[in-house]
């Protein structure tokens, strides 16, 4: 089998998988050249999150792979990256983001053509397959993500349950790729 091509890939963090710290895994994963990374850790309070921010987006730069923040615009123009946000955070912020690269968690096909609509250049479409993380969650599937996929002109990303060796089968669907949080987090 083949390398996976990680530019078709997404990292998402979430430093409670990384026993090693999640800067030393970043930069494993950096490493690898995956598309982009989202700074995820929602929970983090609001100075531990800029500060992690800050160092993130200095490891991401020299390894030249784009950073999302997770919902603040205004870090995510501080730092020169992107911003993450959920369906309804976009709303919210929807006339605040001119000039941001906006990604959106999107769960159906509804969701998907109104964050192309509200201005998002990315849609990460899930959970496709089920998952360790929404246990108990069946995945949405490949019918939605190539339904999603086919509707507009941003490119649509999987997430949930996705793993290297599935990433043929989610490019098949038409989507630009896949999002992984767990493998990314114990490569």
């Amino acid at each position: 089998m083949s390398e996976p091509d990680y530019s078709r890939l997404i990292a998402v963090t979430e430093r409670a998988l990384c026993p090693a710290g999640l800067m030393n895994q970043l930069a494993r994963v950096c490493a690898l050249r995956p598309e982009s990374v989202i700074l995820r850790e929602k929970d983090l309070p609001e100075a531990a999150y800029v500060d992690l921010a800050e160092e993130a987006a200095a490891l991401c730069r020299s390894f030249s792979v784009p950073l999302f923040v997770h919902s603040r615009p205004e870090l995510a123009r501080a730092l020169s990256c992107g911003v993450h946000f959920s369906l309804p955070g976009l709303r919210a912020a929807a006339d605040t983001l001119s000039g941001l690269a906006v990604s959106v968690s999107c769960h159906c096909l509804a969701d998907v053509l109104e964050a192309e609509q509200l201005g998002a250049a990315r849609a990460i479409l899930g959970n496709i397959y089920e998952t360790d993380c929404k246990p108990g969650l069946p995945g949405r599937g490949l019918s939605l993500l190539r339904e999603c996929a086919a509707a507009v002109r941003i490119p649509v990303w999987a997430i949930g349950g996705v793993t290297p060796e599935r990433l043929p089968e989610i490019l098949g669907s038409g989507a630009a790729g896949g999002c992984m949080r767990s493998w990314f987090m114990k490569v």
